[in-house]
């Protein structure tokens, strides 16, 4: 059963906050609670926090906490705002990117992270930097050792050492780095944080809290997420992370989505302590920020064109859409439809509209995480080829923040809507329904639309996550595998499965009909279906010249175009996997079942055209290839109600197109204007047409020019 879902089109509701820990000095720390700062801006509790200029380490007076400090964001570079007293004090003079900053015990050290500003910094990169401490009075800093830059710095009590996380492995080192000592392991540990008496130890698991004993040794102290030396208790069941102790070591804080909690130690180790349930004695403070989307005023009427609704096989010759605010206010024959008075009114005799491309799995990777920015080029580039909306099914938890950026205006890109990251026997460990729950629940609060399963080993955790997710209202959808793993998930009720099955079999009748008949969405992504690579990307390198195209080199740089279009392996054409019958997609759709097209992330915007061709090519009509990345996902996502075809009353994205698509589907790229939600911006610059004419702002990787013709290309 596919759940219908809250599109979000008029508000935008904050679920992924980012707290700074650490930030109050031991002296007069008189905050109820610490600092929670969203990533979209920056809301304190009961202390505001400037924004200042320049990538350097702050600090500053202000009347609850006499001592703070902060790594100002490089997203708004020249601001202040909110200023408490006392002017700040600038600890660093070097531009780099400063994270993590903790105070000694004494207030007279503060230790952080220093890393290359110019490092990348994704999902896909682990990246390390400089522990530095510098004196909380200003100074020369004082460097002590490499170390992964994604880590709570402590002091130990009596500030002589200074301990960080590695690899699962708490590290001690002196203030000079030397006389390294492994205190704690823990496999699979995220963040692992002593107390400042160093008699206990917080760390996360499966993004789980847990509290151990930490008993004096020169060994290394093991632990597990069932057990210690001493004292052992998990804390969360509805995940956490950011951990700090506060009160010398006596309470615990930690953070997940918008909900910001304390917890007193002696709640997990008292007398009256219960084994379970621990999070539910915590002080639980939701954190509510709802944002107005923004959307235009006034009207504006596109007229003389060709529209192809994907209602039903309707298209309209000479027709006119006129759209009002973000939304569809009327469409149909020019000679019927009243433009509005004072509407803006656009000649688009001769070309295509279509609906807006929603990618059906969506990777839109490569924006820098924890140091958010408001202006990248993956976003752009899937807009400028039409890319509304995206369906992203294994995204990092960072994504989640720049999903909100678009929703609230402050970014321009496709909507996004996220599966978060894959639900893998490593990600979730079930035992249970309560597990499956629980974890499925840790995605909803983050704002997940669906869950995706990954490949979870037994079919009982597969069905028992397929159950938390409908009581939970969201759908689901899940990692495909083989053939037959595909069959069984159908019929426990997944409303969606990704990939063409992997043991590349041919789908006979009784499996298209099983796809058809229970309305599971199919996304077979060919672009990277295929026995031992990608290949169906490569037949793109491979016959066309991607590396030319004046759009890809416009948003995107030539590194990150010569990286696959110039290096890629190549097939003899007869080869290529994807031609054979196309994993069963066209008979799929021709039965009636919801094919989708997904790029994959492969190649920024193109992907999911290239996905489109290779549907056509592998015996779909041009429009059933448009249905599948326009209506059909919209379905899938239970989102229909909004999104996927032109009518009165939907949102208003759509493609205008110089050529048709109905006649060659690869005149889906001849994209002259792009619109998300009644906005309308110019299809290769991004620049704004309506409802106000606005050139798209620099950015540093627009402008390279064309790139030079690809010799290898006949």
């Amino acid at each position: 059963m596919r759940t219908p879902q809250d599109a979000v089109i008029h508000n935008a509701t904050v679920e992924m906050n980012q707290w700074l820990p650490s930030l109050a000095s031991p002296f007069g720390y008189a905050l109820a609670r610490p600092l929670v700062v969203f990533a979209d801006g920056v809301v304190v509790d009961r202390v505001e926090m400037p924004i200042i200029s320049g990538n350097s380490l702050v600090r500053f007076r202000s009347r609850d906490a006499p001592n703070l400090l902060g790594t100002p964001p490089r997203l708004c570079p020249g601001r202040q705002s909110n200023q408490p007293d006392g002017e700040p004090q600038r600890l660093t003079t070097h531009p780099a990117y400063y994270a993590n900053p903790a105070w000694s015990k004494d207030a007279s050290r503060i230790v952080y992270v220093r890393e290359d500003p110019a490092a990348t910094r994704n999902r896909n990169s682990n990246n390390r930097g400089f522990i530095e401490w510098v004196s909380s009075t200003g100074g020369e800093p004082h460097s002590v050792v490499s170390a992964p830059s994604d880590n709570q710095l402590t002091f130990t009590g009596d500030g002589s050492r200074i301990t960080f996380a590695e690899s699962g492995t708490l590290v001690s080192v002196r203030l000079d780095g030397t006389e390294r000592r492994e205190v704690a392991k823990v496999e699979g540990a995220a963040e692992m944080v002593p107390s400042p008496d160093g008699r206990w130890l917080a760390f996360t698991l499966r993004e789980e809290v847990y509290v151990a004993a930490l008993p004096p040794s020169r060994e290394t102290v093991t632990l597990n997420e069932r057990s210690g030396p001493g004292p052992f208790q998990r804390v969360t069941r509805d995940g956490g992370q950011d951990l700090k102790w506060t009160d010398g070591g006596a309470g615990l804080s930690w953070v997940f989505a918008n909900v910001f909690s304390h917890l007193e130690l002696d709640a997990v180790f008292g007398p009256d302590s219960p084994e379970e349930g621990l999070d539910q004695l915590a002080e639980a403070v939701p954190i509510h920020l709802v944002v107005p989307m923004p959307k235009p005023e006034g009207s504006v009427a596109l007229t003389g064109a060709r529209i192809v609704t994907m209602r039903g096989d309707e298209v309209l010759e000479d027709a006119t859409i006129v759209v009002t605010a973000n939304r569809i206010s009327a469409i149909g024959p020019s000679g019927s439809v009243q433009v509005p008075d004072g509407a803006r009114v656009i000649d688009v005799a001769g070309k295509t509209i279509i609906p807006g491309l929603i990618d059906a799995h969506a990777h839109i990777r490569g924006m820098p995480r924890d140091v958010l920015v408001d202006i990248a080029p993956e976003p752009l580039v899937n807009l400028a080829f039409g890319v509304t909306m995206a369906r992203d099914v294994n995204a990092s938890t960072d994504q989640f923040h720049y999903r909100e950026l678009i929703a609230a205006g402050r970014m321009l890109g496709p909507r996004i809507f996220m599966t978060g990251p894959s639900q893998t026997s490593r990600a979730i460990k079930i035992d249970s329904y309560e597990d499956a729950f629980a974890g499925v629940k840790r995605y909803v609060a983050r704002g997940s639309f669906s869950t995706k399963q990954y490949m979870q080993p037994q079919r009982r955790q597969i069905q028992w996550m397929l159950q938390a997710a409908d009581e939970l209202g969201i759908n689901t959808t899940a990692e495909g595998g083989g053939v037959m793993r595909q069959v069984a998930m159908i019929l426990d009720g997944y409303t969606a499965i990704e990939h063409a099955p992997t043991d590349l079999v041919n789908m006979y009748d009784d499996v298209v009909q099983l796809y058809a008949r229970s309305g599971t969405m199919y996304t077979p992504t060919l672009v990277v279906a295929a026995p031992t690579t990608y290949q169906g990307e490569l037949y793109w390198y491979q016959t066309t010249d991607v590396h030319a195209n004046e759009k890809l080199a416009h948003f995107l740089t030539h590194a990150a175009l010569d990286h696959k279009s110039r290096t890629s392996q190549r097939f003899a054409l007869d080869e290529y996997y994807f031609l054979d019958g196309g994993a069963g997609a066209a008979r799929i759709s021709k039965a009636g079942g919801l094919v989708a097209s997904g790029g994959h992330g492969q190649m920024h915007g193109l992907a999911v055209h290239w996905e489109l061709w290779m549907l056509e090519m592998t015996g779909m009509t041009p429009h059933e290839a448009l249905r599948a990345a326009t209506i059909n996902v919209a379905t899938g996502m239970g989102m229909s109600a909004d999104f996927g075809s032109l009518e009165v009353g939907k949102v208003a994205d759509l493609v205008v197109l110089d050529e048709n698509p109905l006649e060659d589907i690869r005149n889906s790229t001849s994209i002259l204007y792009v619109m998300k939600g009644g906005e309308l911006y110019d299809g290769d610059t991004l620049d704004m047409i309506w409802p106000r004419e606005e050139p798209l702002r620099p950015f540093k990787y627009v402008d390279f020019g064309p790139p030079p013709q690809s010799k290898w290309i006949r």
